[in-house]
């Protein structure tokens, strides 16, 4: 067949030269697109490893710095008394309960009455004022729930103490003291967790803690400690850590998916990793046998030895990001982190 020629001189292609050429682009697609297939679940796979990285990174960080501030600073970590001097017990204001530094506990539905003590929300637990608690409803049933506690940041140190009120060197960079707010002074032998009350600012700071009506304030009968306080005492801003999984706001084709939230003593619970499914805690500790000979091992939370101090956490997370794809429900992701309490 001949090429015939157009208007102008230009030739054309044939029937046989179209055919072939598309015979080719279809053969060329052909080897192609599975390239191009693979190329496409490649970067799908190498964005979800990206993701579950950025996750890790995250995850870490928060439960750092978290653990960091467990415990207690300076003289204070020797004695474990803590004392709750507002009227209230430490079941109905959980948020401020100091010791121990490091608890777990485990929401299942058929046993909710392990969280009593713990800040959830319901007429049966008071919350504090400026704060919300955690919904057992949104809890994922058998994950962990941890809660770290410390004194915190350092305010200054007690110069002059009586029965209603004591006069404060302020630390450098300290914050204000207002009154109303939730304070814990303590010693090398026991501490008090109480509401400032009639802050004024002379020379040095002085700070009350005489009784009121409320459950925010002072009992009535002031702070009583067994013994007097002593000369490197303290007064500490109170901090507490919860972290849990529940339910989350991201929706996906699976529906309502999980994530890790923290809540912060007198705060609301805040989302803070979104797509995680599960948290597994067990307990580094170290216990004494009869023969004084320290002993170590791993354990869960209701499970510990008696007289066990815990060192170390180690905790599971698992991951339920979401990709192209879908993954499937039998292949989860999980990642752990290993922390030390000392």
């Amino acid at each position: 067949m001949r090429r015939g020629a157009l208007a102008g001189g230009e030739a054309a292609f044939t029937l046989l030269e179209l055919m072939l050429a598309l015979t080719l682009g279809l053969v060329l697609m052909v080897l192609i697109g599975p390239l191009l297939s693979a190329s496409a679940a490649l970067q799908g796979g190498i964005n979800r490893g990206l993701d579950q990285q950025r996750q890790v990174q995250i995850v870490t960080a928060i439960v750092r710095r978290a653990v960091s501030q467990a415990g207690v600073v300076g003289c204070p970590g020797s004695r474990g008394n803590v004392a709750l001097m507002l009227n209230g017990s430490w079941t109905t204001l959980p948020e401020f309960r100091m010791v121990p530094k490091v608890e777990s506990a485990r929401w299942e539905a058929d046993a909710p009455g392990r969280l009593d003590a713990w800040p959830v929300s319901g007429s049966s637990q008071p919350l504090f004022r400026y704060g919300g608690g955690i919904a057992p409803r949104k809890l994922v049933p058998g994950s962990d729930l941890l809660a770290l506690r410390g004194y915190g940041q350092l305010l200054g140190h007690v110069v002059d103490a009586s029965s209603d009120h004591f006069q404060i060197d302020l630390a450098p960079r300290a914050p204000n003291i207002r009154d109303g707010q939730i304070l814990l002074v303590a010693d090398c032998r026991q501490g008090a967790v109480f509401s400032a009350t009639d802050v004024r600012q002379q020379d040095d700071l002085w700070v009350g803690w005489r009784g009121g009506g409320g459950t925010f304030d002072n009992a009535a009968q002031g702070v009583p400690m067994a013994m007097g306080l002593g000369s490197q005492a303290g007064v500490f801003l109170p901090t507490a850590t919860f972290l849990y999984v529940a339910a989350g706001r991201a929706v996906t084709d699976r529906g309502t998916d999980t994530a890790l939230w923290s809540k912060l003593a007198g705060g609301r619970p805040v989302e803070m990793v979104p797509y995680l499914a599960d948290m597994q805690i067990l307990y580094g500790v170290e216990v004494q046998n009869s023969a004084g000979e320290p002993l170590r091992g791993y354990f869960p939370w209701d499970e510990m030895p008696s007289g066990a101090r815990v060192v170390i956490l180690w905790l599971q997370f698992k991951s339920s990001l979401p990709s192209e794809e879908d993954a499937l429900p039998g292949q989860p992701t999980y990642f752990q982190l290993s922390l030390s309490l000392f």
